[in-house]
């Protein structure tokens, strides 16, 4: 009789754990529906586009970049030849001003080959150790988070808001934005940021325009770009990754709420038999 007092006793406290966790994960689980990626189609380019990477590799490599491009047949669409030669003209010089500017700000240029278009590295380290060393980072800052969480049942959301690198009023960025908008118009002109995450859409979100998986074929290793683009033109707008995180507790009180199921339904099993035994042998 005891066993099965015990095992009900067990079984009870497991359906009033889940019933509590049941009602706060109703009151307090969930987070603002902020948009996320679903899997859309690259959207439409521009004739132009400035691009600032900031890409985390899979292998932990890091590395910071700003290219432009210009695809010099969609621009000049419909034009004379004469008025065709004058803006080929026009955009090599802002192409080649725009490089000119990263190379004063000390950036690496990767191709001169290319009127119409440059990479310029600005920044790339092997590791996160690395990277820290070279800021004089030596481990013992404090670091204090900036994101939201949002608790759901089987997994924690961490909501960041990524500030837009084309919103600054002064640096190469800007200079740069400066000089082609000049060349081709600002209704021309792309703004595209590319944040790269060594993690799959499983792991990391983000309400970007695209989310794809980028090779560099040349160094052996890939990053998951979630590129944000706007026109030159148009106002920037919040930008937000999500990171998923599992939700231990949930996970946790999965675990008790299994052990005390399990151990109630053996002791009740163990006292019923118990007790046909002994009805067994009273006869």
């Amino acid at each position: 009789m005891k066993l099965k007092i015990a095992g009900a006793a067990l079984i009870g406290a497991a359906v009033i754990i889940c019933i509590v966790y049941g009602i706060v994960a109703g009151v307090t689980f969930g987070r603002e529906d902020y948009g996320l990626y679903s899997g859309a189609d690259a959207p439409e380019a521009r004739a132009a586009e400035l691009t600032y990477n900031a890409l985390r590799y899979t292998s932990g490599a890091y590395k910071y970049c700003v290219q432009a491009y210009v695809d010099i047949g969609k621009l000049t669409e419909g034009l004379s030849p004469e008025e065709k030669a004058e803006k080929e003209t026009d955009i090599k010089g802002a192409v080649a001003a725009a490089e000119q500017i990263m190379k004063k700000f000390g950036a690496r240029i990767e191709n001169d080959d290319d009127p119409y278009y440059f990479s310029a590295v600005t920044a790339e380290f092997a590791s996160a150790t690395d990277m820290d060393l070279a800021l004089g980072n030596d481990g013992y800052e404090v670091y204090t988070s900036s994101a939201e969480v949002y608790n759901g049942f089987w997994y924690s959301d961490y909501v960041i808001t990524v500030s837009d690198p084309f919103a600054s009023e002064s640096g190469y960025l800007r200079e740069a934005k400066n000089v082609l908008t000049d060349a081709v118009g600002a209704e021309n002109l792309d703004l595209v940021y590319n944040y790269g995450s060594a993690y799959g859409t499983n792991t990391v979100e983000s309400n970007a325009d695209y989310v794809y998986k980028y090779k560099e074929t040349s160094a052996g290793r890939e990053s998951y770009v979630h590129e944000f683009r706007r026109g030159a033109d148009e106002a920037a707008k919040a930008q937000v990754l999500v990171q998923h995180s599992p939700n231990t507790v949930s996970w946790y009180l999965l675990i008790i709420v299994g052990v005390l199921l399990l151990s109630g339904t053996v002791l009740l099993i163990t006292g019923a038999l118990r007790g046909k035994n002994r009805s067994y042998y009273e006869r």
